[in-house]
């Protein structure tokens, strides 16, 4: 048994061949395996507001051929969530994204989307940020 055979959640597709994400920090750097996204533009703000300069950058993930997982959610008990520990499990599966229900640091629940893979990455875009 290997570790990507641990691997467990239901294979989806998006409707969109691009979807429009939002990321909320000072700066967003360049993508990178683990980063999180999602696709709601004040959330993104609320995680912003964490962070001086308040930042949200917009980007666009390129879906076609990525493989796409949706998982278990973000464990309030534990502050874990998927992909924390074991996006390397992920990645070993043949995952590229992760999709999951997240919470904000204000408690608002809303839909993560994690890049897993070098595949992911490279397809997103950034657009632009926004104050």
């Amino acid at each position: 048994m290997t570790r990507a055979d641990h691997v467990s959640g239901r294979r989806i597709a998006f409707h969109a061949p691009a979807l429009r994400l939002y990321r909320g920090l000072r700066e967003a750097g360049a993508p990178f395996p683990g980063m999180c996204l999602t696709d709601d533009s004040a959330i993104a703000a609320q995680y912003a507001q964490r962070h001086q300069g308040r930042i949200v950058h917009e980007f666009s993930l390129d879906t076609r051929g990525l493989s796409v997982l949706e998982v278990k959610d973000y464990d309030r008990e534990r502050n874990t969530a998927p992909g924390d520990d074991d996006l390397d499990e992920y990645e070993d599966a043949g995952v590229d994204v992760l999709v999951y229900q997240d919470e904000s640091p204000d408690g608002r629940e809303h839909e993560t989307i994690r890049l897993v893979s070098p595949r992911a990455v490279a397809a997103l875009t950034r657009r632009k940020k926004q104050r």
